[in-house]
C-alpha cells in the first residue's frame, strides 16, 4: 500500500494578540520529499497531446459529401478551423468552420477523413511544432 504525504498538525496560542479566542495552526509536512517529487513529475509531464481519432461503430461507408467553401476574412492572431461533415445519427451533417486562437511555435493541421477498412474515421485537427 502506497501512502501520500503525512502532515503534522501543532495548534498555537498567542497570547499578545487582542483577540484570547484567536487560534493559529501551523501545519508542516513531515515527508517533504514525497511532494517534492509530486511536483517534479507534475512539471515534467510536458503538454497534453490534443490530436484524436473519432471511431464510429457502424459508422459511415460512403465517404462524406465535397466540402463546403467558406469564405472568411483574415484575424490577427487568430487562425481558421474549416468546416467539415460530422457524422451524427446516421448521415453526415455539415459543421461550420470557426477561428481558433494560434499558438506560437505551432501551426495547425486540419481534421480529415480517413478510410479504414470498410468505413471512415475522423482524425480530429491538432498542432504540429514548426520544423
Amino acid at each position: 500500500m502506497v501512502e501520500g504525504p503525512k502532515i503534522a498538525e501543532t495548534i498555537l496560542e498567542v497570547p499578545a494578540l487582542p483577540s484570547p479566542n484567536l487560534v493559529i495552526k501551523k501545519i508542516s509536512m513531515t515527508n517533504w520529499k514525497s511532494g517534492l517529487l509530486g511536483l517534479a513529475l507534475l512539471g515534467l509531464s510536458g503538454p497534453v497531446a490534443q490530436a484524436a481519432v473519432v471511431i464510429i461503430h457502424n459508422g459511415p461507408r460512403d465517404p462524406p459529401p465535397a466540402v463546403v467553401e467558406e469564405h472568411y476574412g483574415p484575424r490577427r492572431g487568430y487562425v481558421w478551423v474549416g468546416g467539415h461533415h460530422a457524422w451524427r445519427h446516421h448521415h453526415y451533417v455539415w459543421t461550420r468552420g470557426h477561428y481558433v486562437r494560434e499558438r506560437r511555435g505551432y501551426e495547425y493541421a486540419p481534421g480529415r477523413w480517413d478510410r479504414h477498412e470498410d468505413h471512415y474515421d475522423w482524425h480530429d485537427g491538432e498542432w504540429h511544432p514548426h520544423r
